[in-house]
């Protein structure tokens, strides 16, 4: 399932993931959102098909949801895939998915 959501004044879809901890935006969406400053990361990303995703970096982020603004913390990795939001966003936001 999806969720809008407006991310530093942009309305972006994100794919409900909770299969991910972190929130992924792709490169394509990070200029989308006005290249917010990223700084470096450890993380490693593999996605369900096995390959790994290329991070870029991390960034603070404004997110809007049902009204409410919320900072938080978003991977920024190469390419254009969907965003998808993850745990670590779900939980801040108090979206409940049933599984």
């Amino acid at each position: 399932s999806t969720v809008a959501v407006v991310i530093n004044e942009h309305r972006l879809v994100m794919e409900l993931d909770t299969g991910s901890i972190p929130s992924i935006l792709s490169q394509k969406d990070w200029i989308k959102i006005g290249k917010p400053p990223l700084r470096p990361t450890m993380l490693s990303l593999i996605c369900y098909s096995g390959t790994a995703l290329k991070v870029k970096g991390e960034c603070e982020v404004s997110v809007v949801y049902n009204e409410q603004q919320f900072i938080l913390v978003i991977t920024v990795v190469s390419g254009s895939g969907a965003p998808l939001l993850g745990l670590q966003w779900m939980k801040s936001m108090k979206i409940h998915v049933n599984a």
